[in-house]
């Protein structure tokens, strides 16, 4: 793919099934470095074990504590889908360290 838009950046995937899978292996394709995070921590390392060239696995408490970092967040999980949709499986205080090039704090 000549897509380079991830090159250089950090997808941090939220989930660990086949959604996430796609997502890892998408990210690590165009050059991105790969977290996983998953409530199960060895379906996390199985999945960070399988991306192409590695990925790092996050531990879920400090996820939710606010205390990773990354240039993108994709979440892969059920959580937030209708019927549920102000549910979040990533705690508010670990989306404030989420940057999103171009875009201002309360923007």
């Amino acid at each position: 793919c000549s897509c380079t838009c991830l090159q250089g950046k950090t997808v941090l995937v939220v989930g660990a099934g086949g959604a996430g899978r796609a997502l890892a292996f998408g990210a690590a394709s165009r050059g991105a470095t790969v977290l996983i995070a998953n409530r199960n921590k060895a379906r996390a390392e199985a999945l960070a074990a399988a991306v192409p060239g590695g990925a790092t696995v996050v531990d879920w408490e400090q996820l939710q504590a606010g205390a990773v970092t990354a240039d993108v967040l994709a979440n892969s999980t059920s959580v937030g889908m209708v019927p549920n949709i102000e549910e979040t499986p990533v705690a508010t205080a670990a989306v404030k360290n989420v940057s999103v090039p171009g875009v201002e704090e309360g923007g």
